[in-house]
């Protein structure tokens, strides 16, 4: 029973870093807003995307 507990915590602070991450992403996304040509910000969006995707 406690090793299930274990894994229901695990999993709920694994959503809370994936909605922490998914904020931190729409900040980026904002930033483009800002500095809309700059390349090395939307490459570090995709990247920060991909690891979301794959979590």
């Amino acid at each position: 029973m406690r090793l299930i507990t274990l894994s229901i915590l695990a999993f709920d602070s694994l959503v809370e870093v994936k909605e922490s991450y998914q904020a931190a992403l729409e900040a980026f996304n904002r930033s483009l807003a800002i500095a809309p040509n700059n390349e090395s910000i939307r490459n570090q969006r995709d990247r920060l995307q991909q690891f979301l995707d794959n979590l």
